[in-house]
């Protein structure tokens, strides 16, 4: 949407922004004019801490996912099974913690 240097994104009336880029210093920046808005305040965001911040969630997931594989092994199921999805397998170690939960207190 990206017209010259700025641009107004005005799809919706509540949310009307010039988004402005500046290509030498990697970044760019809205001035909001949404009634809701306490002043036109300007937000500065830099392209280089978005990327990071990218870089950062694609670890967190990376993470997650690498726990949800391990919890996913240690969870009894058929060989046969496709693979499990993240609330099938917190689902199932629920039910087979409480199982053995009550085997060991039963014995």
């Amino acid at each position: 949407p990206f017209s010259g240097p700025c641009s107004v994104d005005t799809d919706l009336p509540w949310k009307r922004s010039v988004i402005c880029f500046n290509l030498q210093q990697k970044s760019f920046w809205c001035v909001g004019t949404r009634p809701c808005a306490r002043s036109k305040r300007r937000r500065f965001i830099n392209v280089v801490q978005r990327q990071a911040a990218n870089v950062r969630e694609r670890k967190r997931m990376f993470s997650l996912n690498e726990a949800f594989d391990k919890l996913r092994r240690k969870v009894p199921t058929f060989a046969y099974e496709k693979r499990l999805s993240r609330i099938e397998t917190l689902r199932l170690a629920i039910v087979y913690i409480s199982f053995m939960t009550d085997l060991l207190e039963n014995t």
